[in-house]
């Protein structure tokens, strides 16, 4: 259902922007972080498909769906299921990342309008790797930690302190 309503949030009636807001708060409600993770990642993505359709289809909803998001999303994002979390934090970043007007909001919703098709397993190699580029080598040069962290306890049942810091 979550799949459904954020492919199909442009044939809302108009206007449309109260139904978005109740679409998107409906997908986001607490009680939807105790579902089974693929019904979870639908609904954030199906709220974020609704974020970046109100430019052109509930224009005076931008606002309060960016704040709903905002709010929202980072109940998802401490999700223990690595699918629910990297959905959340995608879905998180892109309603920062287009905040900053009804136009920006707008282009992103281009991201939606094609499907992404699979790549062939082939692919990458038929792409030559660019002169002076070492793939050996980091893109970014590693930290240096000048202190290990600290253990909170010490307990021979748990020795990698999991249950110190668990959070679900």
């Amino acid at each position: 259902c979550a799949w459904l309503v954020g492919e199909y949030r442009d044939s809302f009636e108009a206007p449309a922007e109260a139904s978005f807001v109740r679409a998107a708060r409906a997908l986001l409600a607490p009680h939807i972080r105790a579902l089974e993770p693929s019904i979870q990642t639908q609904c954030v993505w199906a709220a974020t498909k609704f974020y970046l359709g109100s430019a052109k289809h509930a224009p005076k909803a931008v606002a309060e769906l960016h704040a709903l998001l905002g709010a929202e999303l980072p109940a998802f994002v401490q999700s223990t299921h690595v699918d629910v979390s990297e959905r959340a934090a995608l879905s998180l970043h892109l309603a920062r990342f287009f905040r900053d007007g009804l136009d920006k909001v707008g282009s992103g919703a281009a991201l939606f309008e094609e499907p992404l098709l699979p790549v062939h397993p082939e692919a990458q190699k038929a792409i030559a790797v660019p002169d002076g580029l070492d793939l050996d080598e980091p893109f970014v040069p590693p930290e240096k930690v000048t202190e290990l962290p600290k253990a909170m306890r010490v307990d021979p049942a748990d020795p990698y302190t999991l249950a110190a810091n668990y959070q679900d």
